[in-house]
């Protein structure tokens, strides 16, 4: 048996509405929020995936780059070791130089002493070539003192003079030598002044050769550890490098991992969006079933207002009433629910009307009928019925429902309720054999001759 549902559609059914209204305004309203929401990630993700195809190039072209500077620091590697092999190469060559340039140098050192001592032995030549073209010049004078003298002496003298004649020619040709000698050490003086000059300049320039070949020797030796260092550094560069290459490879995996993900991620957002584009389309379709809805709402409230309605469920124990039927019945609604509508039975009807009425509406029909009901307070009313079954989702009757329209002051006008009382009192000869009729197809069910009546007949 199907519990009572307690719901009051005049007041119940419209608060229901107003709430089911303001669900979907703000459902309506959620969605759209939610619309703008997902757009903006749309464009937030869009801008991250050409963030990440930017990152992405640039990691790309870092890898390259890294690539092409492991290459130039290898090759670098390779022109520092040739620079420090030549420049070590170099080095010796400059300390063979600078060796065998001290050796002249101390060579020229030794010849500046040997010139000295010689120009001193030339000086003591000098002077002993002077004193004898000064003694040849006494020996010419005497010579020649001794010839005028032997001149003199007359034939005595004669030997004398021979003898004086050839030491003065000898005289003069030892003069001669002297002078010759003389102007030989003199050139020979000279030539050793300029050799001196000479070897002097030579001396200056050997020792500046030195002093360039020291500064030179020194700069190799700064290159080579300049090129030492340079290679240290070109292998922890190298080593940075290769770590770098590794991160920028793993960098690109997470990359590419995170592009997925973003595409994935853009994917279920599109996906979303046109889910929340649907929903906003069957948003404002429910808000214009909803305004439909709240007029039928609006007309079954007003029907509600006129007729008698109730529910039951598919045993036919009420479970809804309307106000009217409270009016009419005299009936609470605790007293009503769960009940059969068998304790509004009056007593008049025949019981194939019910049994008509069951087949009909268990079998999916409408049933339509007069019914003669009892309230509680005994007081009799007539109501036309109209009832029809209602179906569960999966199309299974699961109750009926029941709208019933007031004819009592109509079954009064036609003298029904004073045919039946006379007809309860034996007295059924003074009823209208018209409305007699009439009663007996109100009893069983048999309506064509009150269809006349209530068409005007």
């Amino acid at each position: 048996m199907m519990q009572a549902s307690r719901l009051d559609v005049e007041d119940d059914g419209i608060v229901i509405l107003d709430e089911i209204t303001t669900s979907m305004d703000k459902l309506s309203k959620s969605v759209d929020k939610n619309k703008i929401y997902m757009d903006e990630m749309l464009a937030i993700l869009n801008e991250q995936a050409n963030g990440i195809a930017n990152i992405s190039t640039a990691v790309s072209t870092i890898t390259n780059s890294i690539q092409n500077i492991s290459v130039a620091l290898s090759d670098t590697s390779n022109i520092t070791d040739n620079l420090a092999k030549s420049s070590a190469e170099s080095a010796d060559h400059a300390r063979q130089v600078l060796a065998e340039v001290t050796k002249i140098n101390e060579v020229v050192k030794s010849f500046n002493s040997i010139n000295v001592e010689v120009r001193e032995k030339f000086k003591a030549i000098n002077n002993i070539v002077k004193f004898i073209d000064k003694v040849a010049d006494r020996t010419n004078l005497l010579a020649l003192n001794a010839a005028i003298e032997a001149a003199r002496a007359g034939e005595a003298g004669r030997g004398f003079t021979v003898v004086a004649e050839e030491v003065r020619a000898l005289a003069i040709d030892t003069g001669k030598n002297a002078n010759e000698i003389a102007k030989m050490i003199s050139n020979i003086s000279n030539l050793f002044d300029a050799l001196s000059k000479s070897i002097g300049e030579n001396v200056e320039m050997l020792n500046s050769t030195v002093r360039k070949v020291t500064d030179i020797l020194n700069a190799l030796q700064s290159i080579a550890e300049g090129v030492k260092s340079i290679n240290e550094n070109i292998r922890q560069i190298a080593a940075s490098s290769q770590e770098v290459a590794a991160g920028s490879e793993e960098l690109t995996a997470t990359t590419e991992q995170l592009k997925s993900s973003t595409d994935a991620n853009m994917k279920h957002v599109n996906e979303i969006s046109i889910a929340l584009k649907d929903m906003i389309s069957i948003s404002h379709n429910m808000s214009n079933l909803t305004s439909k809805l709240r007029q039928i709402v609006d007309v079954f409230s007003c029907i509600a207002d006129a007729s008698i309605v109730s529910m039951t469920d598919v045993e036919g124990d009420i479970n809804y009433v309307n106000k009217k039927f409270l009016n009419v019945s005299k009936y609470s609604r605790d007293e009503l629910y769960g009940q059969n509508h068998r304790i509004l039975k009056s007593g008049f009807h025949d019981a194939s009307v019910f049994e008509s009425m069951w087949r009909t509406i268990s079998n999916g029909g409408t049933f339509i009928g007069y019914v003669r009901n009892r309230a509680k307070d005994g007081s009799i009313y007539w109501v036309k019925a109209v009832i029809k079954p209602t179906y569960s989702s999966n199309g299974k009757i699961d109750g009926y429902v029941a709208v019933r329209t007031p004819v009592t002051e109509l079954m009064v006008s036609l003298g029904v309720e004073d045919a039946i009382r006379l007809i309860a009192q034996g007295k059924a000869k003074k009823v209208d054999p018209r409305v007699r009729e009439l009663v007996d197809e109100l009893r069983y069910g048999r309506y064509r001759i009150y269809d006349n009546y209530a068409n005007g007949y």
